[in-house]
């Protein structure tokens, strides 16, 4: 299965683009959406990593396009779009964009991007094995590539949520599914924040305490080894939720102008943003990179792995916990 992954994520981008392309209503959002995220990534990611050889920069060029869609969103709004509508879609954009964004910055201020985030030093270490080294030219076009390709997603499969929800003016009101995708992406918040917190309280204790190296198992933690990754897929998962009718609303259009090929394209886009998060969160430069060096440094951790899932919490085991 993972041999997958990396194909979805190098031809879902270009898909998102197709689609968009592919329809009057949103190539100029497309278009617009190409301009400000190149002028975003070039001098926050692909500029500095150059000059520095570190990737970790994307880490701040990202969730910046994420606002950038949030604005877009609101001002490139079709006249007739329901307000609340491209209101909502646009908030949480600028939402999970901005904190992300806000907390790249403090981390740079901080000094944490003098030097390689984890993340991208297991990145380098997979290039390692395909034969591009660290110094080499292939390694430099091969880390431009790939920041280029979250600038492309942010342009391509990343926007669809956001183009589906401006090109909307068939639905005057909110519909159920919306509604309940509103309150799924607070589950999911909620979710992501306290698993957050909770890890944050179990640091703060062991560094009261001296105790180095040990292995977070409260709450959340004790029924996914990574909670919060799991709480940001499902905030993804939400979105696809909300711009679900917006979808169904342009596939019962019979206007001429929208060709088949763009409602087939949107179709299949659709859940490409949940599928890329996930494949982003647990293998790409979430859960697996994580773990590489977690079991390095925590000798509880191997035991931990054989205890508790991956990603997806054990439900049975939460809810007979919280029940009983």
């Amino acid at each position: 299965m993972e041999a997958f992954y990396p194909i979805f994520l190098n031809a879902a981008p270009f898909i998102g683009v197709a689609a968009l392309a592919s329809d009057s209503q949103t190539v100029r959002f497309a278009a617009v959406n190409s301009l400000v995220q190149t002028a975003l990534f070039i001098p926050t990611a692909q500029l500095p990593s150059l000059l520095t050889g570190r990737m970790s920069w994307v880490d701040i060029a990202w969730p910046c396009g994420l606002v950038a869609l949030g604005v877009q969103t609101k001002l490139l709004a079709s006249q007739d779009a329901n307000p609340w509508r491209t209101n909502l879609v646009s908030s949480l954009y600028l939402f999970q964009g901005g904190r992300m964004a806000l907390g790249a910055i403090m981390m740079t201020i901080q000094g944490h991007m003098n030097q390689e985030l984890p993340r991208y030093l297991f990145q380098a270490k997979r290039w390692k094995e395909m034969g591009i080294h660290r110094g080499t030219w292939r390694f430099v076009l091969k880390m431009q590539k790939e920041i280029f390709m979250q600038a492309l997603a942010n342009i391509g499969v990343l926007s669809i949520p956001a183009a589906l929800a401006i090109s909307n003016t068939r639905d005057s009101g909110l519909k159920f599914m919306e509604i309940s995708g509103i309150f799924l992406w607070g589950l999911a918040y909620a979710f992501e924040h306290a698993s957050d917190m909770q890890k944050l309280k179990f640091q703060v204790q062991c560094k009261k305490r001296g105790i180095k190296g040990a292995c977070c198992k409260e709450g959340f933690w004790s029924f996914s080894r990574h909670p919060n990754y799991f709480g940001e897929w499902g905030v993804w998962v939400a979105l696809t939720v909300i711009v679900f009718p917006s979808l169904l609303s342009l596939l019962q259009e019979e206007n001429e102008k929208i060709s088949r090929l763009h409602k087939i394209l949107m179709s299949l886009c659709i859940f490409s943003p949940s599928i890329a998060m996930y494949i982003c969160l647990t293998w790409w430069t979430g859960a697996i990179p994580a773990e590489h060096y977690s079991i390095q440094k925590r000798k509880e951790y191997k035991e931990y792995v054989k205890q508790v899932p991956m990603f997806f919490p054990d439900f049975n085991k939460m809810i007979s916990h919280y029940l009983r």
